[in-house]
């Protein structure tokens, strides 16, 4: 094959040196990575008809890919073809690094030379039919990418996929690949979760035949990265960071499963974990918004601090990823520390970050300024703000960063914020039963739709703030519904407890506020302790002759199932 490249296509004679390049500086990595110095990966292997001195290098670079450690795979993929420029492979590596995560319904920071390595992948070939089927299937993702919509582009590409692995379905690889494109067509408002289920039924086959496959352990995760499925994936969740132990995403991508449990202590570890890789910089703010997170659910307001001033020096990369972190953790630390003065006081990060294109992670922002606003009964302001979020809500709708159903998830979800500070609002203003109406509507809406799998959670859940509405308006009974459905929600959220304990105490049930407030104190045992509401629950346990000596454990009430 011919190795020169049109001018037209990219300025460099070799692309594989040019990719190469592109790695080191546009993604802002180190030095080009030499044979055999990387590991730690997980043991991953794909036989290629290249030089056979490339081999494991190639397989070195297709554990990283399986990781996410997209940066990492990008530069050992572009050494594989300045080693072997006839490799094709090679070239669909560094395509298959630049789509980054399928889950979300968005593309990947690097698509433009994503693109450019897989029509250099199709004209450099390959010498057997089976490496030609891969590179035609990254052509497949590739092909439109100007016109037809991220979502049909990933069902094209999970169909290429599935030709393939029915083609030869001895290959592992193939079939891995398939069952993660196939679990990435899952839709927020699908809560039957079909084709996540689809995919893992897939991975649990062979996890059976290579039970340390790095790849098929971490989609296994994203497959049960839901609230409903995630007690699925808890045994895959404590294998894959010893899997694959020098692979920041593997080390904290597991949180994921943990915070969905309420297991904040192993979700702190892992997000402690992904943020030691020094050098990796692309989930490091999604990590730190995930620690900050688990933090905040074990009442360690300080240690919450020294993530969020710890942020505040990270890089940002312009993806939705890290600018909803951006967003994301100084409004998560101020309203579930219950600090609307802060709140009411937030506004964008100064930064790289063009925020017109990420109107999703302004939204945040602007929603949590908008609820300290109302709970401060400051009128105008939260009217104003309530206008932002509606131009928000139509910058969304309008975006081509999410497409499909995540464009129409993030539309909803800012409707619901946008309800949520507006029910707050009527109440202040005294229409209590409109406020309750139109809050419920909220919780509902939320309940039918899944997380963008970029949050932890939700900073609050129109469930939780429905609960605190009916305490306030004396309505304990009540209460104790909302806050024990948001607990079915999100399992041993600090506030959730706290707010069922006191709605069973002031609706004369001894029996449930005895049990949340011990849950609130277990969860939080041998940390700061300085909220007030654990003094309260500390209290309530000394007054009723409780004085049984707690341990670390998940909060995860077992009656909440009535």
């Amino acid at each position: 094959m011919h190795n020169d490249i049109p001018r037209s296509f990219i300025p460099s004679r070799h692309l594989g040196m040019a990719l190469l390049l592109c790695a080191m500086t546009i993604v802002g990595y180190g030095q080009p990575t030499t044979p055999g110095a990387v590991t730690g990966f997980g043991q991953v292997h794909l036989q290629i008809s290249c030089q056979p001195e490339v081999q494991e290098r190639f397989d070195q670079a297709l554990a990283m890919l399986h990781t996410f450690s997209f940066p990492e795979a990008t530069k050992t993929f572009a050494a594989v073809a300045q080693q072997d420029p006839e490799c094709g492979m090679a070239y669909w590596g560094v395509a298959a690094s630049a789509v980054g995560s399928l889950y979300g319904g968005r593309p990947g920071p690097h698509a433009g030379p994503g693109e450019q390595a897989a029509q250099k992948a199709a004209l450099v070939g390959a010498k057997t039919p089976r490496e030609r089927g891969y590179i035609a299937a990254i052509g497949v993702f590739y092909k439109d990418s100007r016109s037809a919509s991220y979502e049909a582009r990933v069902r094209a590409y999970a169909t290429a996929l599935q030709r393939l692995h029915q083609e030869y379905p001895d290959d592992h690889e193939a079939e891995i690949f398939y069952a993660y494109a196939l679990s990435a067509l899952g839709s927020p408002t699908d809560r039957t979760f079909k084709y996540e289920l689809q995919g893992a039924e897939i991975l649990e086959k062979l996890r059976r035949q290579i039970p340390n496959h790095p790849g098929l352990l971490h989609y296994l995760l994203h497959c049960y990265d839901h609230t409903p499925l995630a007690p699925r994936g808890l045994d895959a969740a404590r294998q894959l960071a010893r899997t694959a132990p020098a692979s920041p995403h593997a080390a904290e991508f597991p949180a994921h499963i943990f915070s969905r449990l309420g297991l904040w202590q192993e979700s702190i570890e892992a997000n402690q974990a992904g943020l030691h890789f020094a050098e990796d910089i692309f989930f490091k703010p999604h990590a730190a918004d995930f620690l900050l997170y688990s933090y905040l659910q074990t009442g360690q307001d300080g240690e919450a601090g020294r993530v969020v001033d710890g942020a505040s020096r990270l890089k940002f990369l312009p993806h939705l990823l890290d600018a909803y972190a951006a967003t994301a953790i100084p409004s998560r630390y101020a309203v579930e520390r219950q600090r609307w003065d802060e709140a009411a006081s937030l506004t964008l990060p100064v930064g790289d970050i063009d925020w017109k294109l990420f109107p999703h992670a302004e939204a945040a922002m602007v929603f949590c300024r908008a609820l300290g606003e109302a709970r401060l009964g400051k009128v105008d302001l939260t009217q104003n703000d309530l206008e932002r979020l509606e131009e928000l809500q139509r910058a969304v709708s309008s975006s081509v960063e999410n497409e499909g159903v995540w464009q129409r998830f993030w539309a909803t979800e800012i409707q619901i914020n946008h309800d949520m500070v507006k029910a707050w609002l009527l109440y202040r203003q005294g229409e209590s039963d409109a406020a309750i109406r139109l809050l419920r509507q909220a919780a509902d809406k939320e309940d039918s739709t899944e997380i963008d799998p970029v949050m932890p959670g939700t900073i609050i859940s129109a469930r939780q703030l429905l609960g605190e509405m009916l305490l306030d308006a004396q309505r304990p009974r009540e209460a104790l519904e909302a806050f024990e459905a948001a607990l079915r929600n999100e399992p041993a959220r600090y506030w959730e407890l706290f707010g069922a304990a006191q709605a069973a105490e002031r609706a004369g049930d001894k029996e449930h506020a005895v049990f949340y407030y011990t849950e609130l104190i277990r969860q939080t045992q041998g940390t700061d302790g300085a909220r007030e509401s654990n003094k309260v629950a500390n209290e309530f346990l000394a007054q009723h002759g409780i004085f049984t000596t707690l341990t670390k454990g998940p909060a995860v009430p077992a009656n909440l199932s009535h």
